[in-house]
């Protein structure tokens, strides 16, 4: 076996025992319905969705014997860089300016972006973020500087 295909095959046998965990572990809770959802409904959904992607995952690995699963570093290093960025700004700077700078920070992760895309992101990001956290959550951010 390849190093590259083991790693990719314990990768998902690791999200599907630790989901079969979850799942199993639902069911000591009431799991009440999807009207009146109990203490172990949304254990037992995330459970049972991550045991299905485990699998998933497991069958990908044992089919795909590609040599090309080289890791991109760079997506690495700048999504949690960009995630740490917004939560470090967003007392500072307000919502919408470190939602635009967690966008280009991103987009920086990437060779084939263009100035446009990263705009285009940043425009699509804000407006999602400002639309669900300002007004439908009524999160106490301010939009631009400090409260």
């Amino acid at each position: 076996m390849q190093r590259a295909m083991i790693q990719e095959l314990l990768g998902a046998l690791m999200i599907f025992g630790i989901s079969l965990y979850f799942l199993l572990g639902a069911f000591r809770y009431d799991l009440g319905t999807p009207r009146q959802m109990g203490p172990g409904f949304f254990p037992m959904t995330l459970g049972a969705a991550g045991t299905f992607y485990g699998v998933v995952l497991i069958v990908k690995a044992l089919v795909n014997q590609d040599e090309s699963n080289a890791i991109s570093w760079r997506p690495l290093a700048f999504v949690p860089l960009a995630i740490v960025a917004c939560a470090m700004s967003i007392e500072t700077l307000g919502l919408i300016p470190a939602v635009v700078l967690a966008s280009v920070l991103t987009s920086l992760g990437y060779k084939d972006i263009t100035v446009g895309n990263v705009i285009t992101i940043a425009m699509i990001m804000v407006a999602i973020v400002t639309f669900i956290g300002s007004y439908l959550l009524g999160m106490p951010v301010a939009l631009f500087g400090s409260r």
